[in-house]
């Protein structure tokens, strides 16, 4: 709203006490002759501007809680400084310092942090219930919710995601004042309070029928505010969830509150908008092709530093590295505290049971013993072997493979897999190391790991040097492609449709991972009478050719190194381990356990039986236990649980009393469950070396053609071109998804799959200047963003958005900054 105000005579203000003016924006006085600023007595001064005091009437009512402060509490008294910087980064976001970060850290150890006062005020502040003062460091909650809490219990559960949130935006204050040595402003749309309710309502409060979480004290009532969590337990966290992190002003400068915001899709959305909402495939059959999508994505946690391999290998893999240093792709083995082959494998078919069918499966198990999700995934899906998971291979996500080094023959030999190719299988390991022929640009106007011409076009290119297809270094067409015939031969059943699902894996990353929706934003600028003539300057992540003829710039991808995969593994594994909201710790019956019971289970186990076979190695220790130790230490604790379980449904006497002891059940659960972050904690460290050795690519600058995968992708929502490529590639599985069905249908003929392999090559694995399928879409995306030319500005540059760290982020949420951050910070 604006406001003019004209006096034609003079006006003349006069103020008994202090007058203040304040704006969000410019002040500006304009005199046609003199701007008189007089202070009598102090002078005029000038300096940083300071907003008025939030204004609030209290009330004689009084509320403490110290839920949220003892939680996060306990969370670092039970983890590493490492493991606990590392949580923090990812609620509050890389502006947060490291050592800020350590600060809180040994505060809370210490018990020197208080928890903020909390104050009830007569009336909502700006409408919102609960809120937190910056400036005076105190939560404020109004008088009305807090009367509805305590009649409520759903209001109760508001209340106390409320509170928690709150206190996060009092870590988030403390962390940016201060804790922090050049503390920096919050101008993200994160509501980082928002995320730290969400964050302590899913790392799993071990759960308890009721929750005492605050004292009140009103003329009416006073005395404890219980939660009843068997009937709020299911939903707590949807008052705090992702959709709430988005805050609606980062500016407000004294007060935070509680929030409201949207989400937002992935490979599986762009899999269930284009197959499943079209009616092409049932939500079901969809989900079996997103089974097939999802292991290329959780494949990438199995790359050299993350397994452990034998002690003959690790000695050998010493050597290599001490003979051929400085190479920052070379592992650190000197440690028995990361997973197996194995082991890695036992533990993602629990995570993809759990994904597909406890949490996706619909109502058919109502159980909480994973045994019986288990065994139905694998009567639909299939049981996961090494060969069905793979491990992380460049073409796999049309990676760059610039960079990727050659570690020692036996890295390969123990890791070796078979991968299966139209008419049999493949032996392959880990990428055996870049070549330069590689990155040649095909006829097609791309590189060669995305497509390899045959001799035929390379004479036709005029090349004098012909390259014949490497076995040992695929293109991404080239697995893509086997991918769909296997679809295709298989037919329409669980193995068809993981086949297909790893080929749209393929396929939507061929627009968020490559510049091609750069190009086609360019071809659009260079159409003849073109009114986007402005286009032409969208940054095409090739060095030097901003500005110059699209038509002659190669397609290219990202390259994804140590230092991509250090960021991304650590949280894929955290958002693995972490449980999703309050579960419980009992399942009924003697012997039966919980996913969360067994994932720690299958941890120990794996963790115990490499130290046994070489326990000189380095053993990481918790609660004074090795590694060993506490496995033994988790079998007596999974035991007596299945004894008292049996005790309780005994019908003497003894059975009545054990019944009676509620309370002991609850303990049992708080140490099991206190496991998570004990296996957690050990999962960070396992690879806490390799992340401080790691080197940055942030001063990626002279790359040529080859950006980093962090530059030039768009998995990010940040990415200013995210929703753009996510709306390309939906296109695109829509159509291929029509063109297999009707193969198996028998609708089209196609025995093999070489008609729909010809139709995607031709039609979507190409350079814009030789297709048009795209074009209409890139053309109505124009129009509708082109109102806001800062946003369009965004594309002009080669950091288009801040996310050459967010886009690390592939499922992950630290920066290549950051860990150089971390690094100096353990360093010292």
């Amino acid at each position: 709203m604006s406001r003019t105000r004209i006096v034609k005579g003079k006006l003349t203000k006069v103020t008994h006490q202090d007058h203040f003016i304040y704006s969000r924006g410019s002040i500006i006085n304009n005199g046609a002759t003199k701007v008189i600023q007089t202070g009598k007595d102090n002078g005029v001064l000038y300096g940083k501007p300071h907003f008025p005091d939030l204004v609030y009437e209290p009330t004689e009512y009084k509320l403490k809680s110290v839920l949220a402060h003892e939680q996060l509490k306990n969370t670092a008294k039970e983890l590493s400084e490492m493991t606990f910087i590392l949580l923090m980064l990812q609620i509050y976001g890389e502006e947060i310092e490291v050592e800020a970060i350590g600060k809180l850290y040994k505060d809370l150890c210490d018990d020197k942090l208080e928890p903020p006062e909390i104050i009830v005020t007569k009336s909502p502040i700006k409408n919102y219930k609960a809120n937190y003062t910056n400036k005076r460091k105190k939560i404020l909650v109004s008088k009305g919710f807090l009367e509805e809490a305590i009649k409520d219990n759903e209001v109760k559960a508001q209340l106390m995601v409320a509170l928690l949130e709150e206190y996060g935006h009092h870590i988030d204050n403390l962390l940016r004042t201060d804790y922090a040595t050049n503390g920096k402003e919050d101008k993200d749309i994160i509501d980082e309070g928002a995320k730290f309710a969400y964050y302590f309502l899913t790392v799993d409060f071990a759960n308890t029928p009721k929750l005492d979480f605050a004292e009140a004290e009103t003329p009416e009532y006073t005395g404890p505010l219980v939660l009843d969590l068997g009937k709020e337990s299911q939903d707590l966290s949807k008052y705090a969830n992702q959709e709430q992190w988005y805050d609606d002003d980062p500016n407000e400068d004294d007060v935070e509150n509680f929030g409201f915001g949207f989400a937002h899709g992935t490979h599986g959305g762009i899999e269930m908008e284009a197959l499943a909402k079209t009616n092409i495939f049932t939500e079901s059959e969809v989900l079996q092709i997103y089974y097939g999508n999802w292991l290329r994505d959780v494949s990438q946690v199995l790359v050299p530093f993350t397994i452990r391999f034998t002690k003959a290998v690790r000695d050998k893999v010493e050597n290599h590295n001490k003979q051929t240093k400085g190479k920052t792709q070379h592992i650190k083995a000197g440690n028995t505290a990361k997973f197996s082959h194995e082991g890695w494998v036992e533990l993602i078919e629990l995570f993809a049971a759990k994904e597909f069918i406890y949490t996706k499966g619909g109502t058919g198990i109502k159980t909480e013993n994973y045994v019986k999700h288990l065994e139905r995934f694998r009567k639909t899906y299939g049981q996961l072997t090494k060969d069905t998971l793979g491990i992380y291979r460049p073409e796999e996500h049309i990676d760059n493979p610039r960079g990727l080094e050659r570690e020692h023959q036996s890295v390969y030999d123990e890791t070796r897999i078979k991968r299966e190719i139209p008419g049999g299988t493949e032996d392959i390991s880990f990428y055996i190391g870049e070549s330069e022929e590689c990155f040649r640009v095909n006829s097609f106007g791309q590189k060669y790991y995305i497509y390899r011409d045959d001799e035929n076009a390379q004479k036709k290119m005029g090349e004098k040097v012909m390259i014949k297809a490497d076995p040992l270094r695929p293109s991404s067409d080239s697995y893509m492609s086997n991918q769909l015939r296997l679809a295709v031969t298989k037919g329409k059943n669980k193995d068809g449709f993981r086949h297909f699902g790893a080929a749209m894996h393929v396929l939507e990353d061929y627009f968020s991972h490559t510049n091609f929706v750069e190009l086609s934003l360019c071809k659009l600028g260079w159409k003849k009478d073109s009114p986007y003539k402005y286009l032409k300057k969208v940054y095409p992540w090739v060095q030097n050719r901003q500005g110059t003829d699209y038509s002659t710039i190669p397609v290219v991808t990202g390259k994804f190194l140590l230092d991509d995969t250090c960021a991304s593994v650590v949280p894929k594994m955290a958002d693995m381990l972490l449980p999703i909201g309050f579960s419980k710790y009992e399942v009924g019956n003697p012997g039966e356990r919980t996913f969360g019971q067994q994932t720690i289970y299958t941890v120990l186990k794996d963790l115990a039986k490499g130290q046994k076979e070489d326990p000189t190695q380095k053993s990481l220790q918790y609660l004074g236990m090795d590694s060993v130790e506490l496995f033994d230490y988790y079998q007596k604790l999974l035991k007596l649980s299945d004894w008292m379980t049996e005790q309780k449904k005994r019908d003497d006497p003894f059975g009545w009393v054990m019944r009676g002891f509620g309370f002991i059940s609850h303990y049992m659960g708080e140490i099991l469950m206190n496991f998570t972050n004990v296996v957690f904690n050990i999962m960070i460290e396992s690879v806490d070396d390799d992340i401080k050795a790691a080197q940055t690519h942030v001063t990626n600058v002279n790359y040529g053609e080859d950006p980093t995968h962090t530059q030039v992708g768009k998995d990010a929502h940040e990415n200013p071109l995210n929703g753009l490529a996510a709306s390309l590639a939906t296109i695109a599985v829509k159509d291929v998804g029509q063109r297999i069905k009707d193969i198996w249908d028998g609708k089209v003929s196609d025995p093999d799959g070489s008609k729909l392999v010809f139709h995607v090559q031709n039609t979507y694995s190409r350079h814009p200047r030789a297709v048009e399928w795209m074009d209409k879409e890139v053309e109505n995306w124009v129009i509708r963003v082109s109102k806001n030319a800062s946003f369009l500005e965004k594309l002009y540059h080669p950091t288009p958005v801040a996310h050459a760290h967010d886009t690390a982020k592939r499922k992950i949420r630290i920066g290549m900054d950051k860990i150089e951050e971390i690094k100096k910070y353990f360093g010292k």
